[in-house]
């Protein structure tokens, strides 16, 4: 199986953009209200926090051709405040694999990666959020051992969606 890279480069950037585009169709199709298609799949300032490889992190699988997958995460630190306990975890943004490398192990494989580079940064948990009806994605998630914690609802007061 190819290596895991951290994204860095404009070039890699471009290779992630490009998969995120083609994988956004499904979320086009499914969530309308929330996904539209665009030229650039994530805010200049989010990119630049990528490009920059500090807190926020892309990891990419590639080949000699095309990207491969991908996964985007965030080692989020957050001080106490009121009730809310100091903390430090993992946020995983977004995990993507293209279509005909499905089934191969490959979201696994960087769901590990982020948990053995969790280790280094001295950090025991990982969060992410996922649409309830992605059945794909909560098998893959509860396969690696997530457990849900929140529900978060939505209402349409125009047409109740």
């Amino acid at each position: 199986m190819p290596d895991i890279t951290l994204l860095t480069t404009l070039e890699d950037y471009a290779l992630l953009n490009q998969l995120k585009r083609n994988l956004n169709q499904f979320n086009i199709t499914h969530y309308p209200l929330l996904y539209q298609d665009h030229e650039e799949m994530v805010s200049s300032a989010f990119k630049q926090r990528m490009i920059q490889a500090q807190e926020l992190q892309a990891y990419l699988i590639k080949d000699s051709t095309h990207l491969i997958g991908y996964i985007i995460v965030e080692w989020v630190s957050t001080q106490q405040r009121g009730a809310l306990k100091e903390r430090q975890y993992a946020y995983v943004h977004d995990l993507g694999v293209n279509p005909i490398h499905r089934n191969q192990g490959i979201a696994t494989q960087l769901m590990m990666h982020i948990e053995s580079l969790m280790t280094l940064h001295k950090m025991e948990d990982i969060e992410l959020a996922v649409h309830v009806d992605f059945d794909a994605a909560i098998h893959l998630y509860e396969k690696l051992g997530f457990k849900p914690r929140t529900l978060r609802y939505h209402k349409n007061i125009n047409n109740h969606e």
